[in-house]
């Protein structure tokens, strides 16, 4: 990776990382505990992606500090026009995060929250998707593996993928049981990670 290019993914995650901190310790004043749940209710394969997450916010800051981590596994270097793909994932995910984690406001939470349900956000982003969150982190590992074509990022975004979908899977379910007679209308015209095309 070259030039601006390099620093997008760590720009990217350590603007997470800033917005999860700082909406923590808001949340954490406001409702008297912390927003993430997966720690503390989250099943042992709800904890691994957790740790997934994690692990992957820290390679995407680590690649832009030793650009020789994303050449692990790489068959040929990227060119400029699949690099330049890559970036615009990353950087629309981010866009995405923002917007999504803005219109949740205090329903914002890491996993899922039994004790202290929310009420259901289906207005801005979410009137079209269910998980832009997750929505975001697709367009992350996808576009980290566009800007590296490494063999190993390339490993990780496809665990992410699966490990992102059954964790929507598994929200999806409890919400269904939360909200009854809202939720199955609101899934029939939304998509889960992108919006629902329509027909006709």
């Amino acid at each position: 990776m070259a030039g601006i290019a390099r620093w997008i993914p760590a720009f990217s995650a350590l603007a997470v990382l800033a917005f999860g901190v700082f909406n923590t310790v808001r949340l954490r004043r406001k409702i008297g505990k912390s927003p993430v749940v997966v720690l503390r209710t989250g099943s042992t394969p709800e904890k691994l992606r957790m740790l997934l997450l994690v692990v992957g916010c820290v390679l995407l800051v680590s690649s832009s500090i030793f650009p020789r981590l994303t050449e692990l596994g790489r068959v040929i270097d990227p060119p400029a026009s699949l690099q330049a793909a890559g970036a615009l994932f990353m950087l629309g995910g981010l866009f995405v995060f923002v917007g999504a984690a803005y219109t949740l406001g205090d329903s914002w939470r890491i996993g899922v929250d039994p004790d202290l349900p929310t009420k259901l956000v289906t207005h801005g982003i979410y009137g079209s998707i269910r998980h832009p969150i997750y929505s975001a982190l697709l367009c992350w590992v996808i576009g980290m593996f566009l800007l590296s074509l490494s063999g190993v990022l390339g490993l990780l975004a496809v665990v992410g993928i699966f490990g992102v979908r059954a964790q929507a899977i598994r929200e999806e379910r409890f919400l269904l049981g939360l909200f009854k007679e809202e939720y199955p209308p609101y899934m029939q015209r939304t998509g889960r990670f992108f919006p629902r095309l329509r027909r006709g």
